[in-house]
């Protein structure tokens, strides 16, 4: 009989947005857990991409309400990225 015991490896995280059309997704990766600075570096990396006005909705994870992103709200929504936090989540 061969036994395998359970291994931990590196945790990888990630973070996707996906256009409502299904048709384009953009991905970021990060080993360990994901910190406020590498959601706004992914989200201000994917609003470079954007070519009209548009509305991200986040859940109301802890992280989503840091005041590190918080500060970038103004700037994004300057450049037509609108984020959403729906109370229903």
């Amino acid at each position: 009989m061969i036994r395998i015991l359970p291994q931990r490896g590196k945790q990888i995280n990630v973070l996707d947005f996906m256009k409502s059309s299904g048709d384009e997704l953009h991905t970021f990766s990060k080993e360990g857990s994901i910190k406020a600075d590498f959601l706004i570096e992914a989200i201000t990396r994917w609003r470079a991409s954007l070519t009209k006005p548009t509305v991200l909705v986040l859940d109301n994870a802890r992280i989503h309400h840091s005041s590190a992103l918080k500060a970038c709200l103004d700037e994004w929504e300057a450049a037509g990225l609108y984020i959403f936090f729906p109370s229903c989540l």
